[in-house]
């Protein structure tokens, strides 16, 4: 079995040059599940003062299925007005808005369901009054199946 061409370059390291298709038709997936175990996290304290909502924490997901997303909001130093925030998919607000008027960080969770290739993100901004924004902790939690069959009955 021959793969590719003599004539294909190869790497002083070694290559392998194949004809694959399109692979990912090929493939099985076994989806995720939403559980509390995370994942993958971004924890830095982002910030912002704009008045529109603007990214500031981004993850792009390699896997299927059903996710829990969490994040930590808080106002900045004005008592007026408020800090929001928002769960995105791709750019588009898929999670509750979030509103918070107090300096302390409370932390919010969905769940949501993603395909290999999402951008999962949090936009944020803050209304009339309110000074900055503090987005930190963005979390993804999900669990992975095991095996791929099991015995019920024995």
């Amino acid at each position: 079995m021959r793969i590719g061409k003599r004539t294909d370059a190869a790497s002083a390291t070694g290559s392998l040059h194949a004809k694959v298709g399109d692979i990912k038709n090929n493939l099985t997936f076994r989806p995720i599940f939403v559980s509390d175990e995370l994942q993958v996290s971004t924890d830095t304290q982002a910030t912002t003062a704009s008045s529109e909502p603007v990214l500031v924490k981004e993850i792009i997901m390699y896997v299927s299925g059903k996710i829990r997303v969490s994040f930590e909001l808080a106002n900045g130093d004005s008592p007026n007005g408020s800090a929001k925030a928002c769960i995105y998919e791709n750019g588009t607000a898929v999670g509750i808005e979030r509103s918070r008027s107090e300096g302390a960080f409370i932390a919010y969770s969905e769940d949501l369901a993603v395909s290999v290739g999402d951008a999962i993100q949090i936009f944020a901004w803050v209304t009339l009054g309110s000074t900055l924004c503090k987005v930190k902790n963005f979390r993804v939690h999900y669990s992975q199946p095991t095996q791929e069959s099991k015995v019920t009955v024995d």
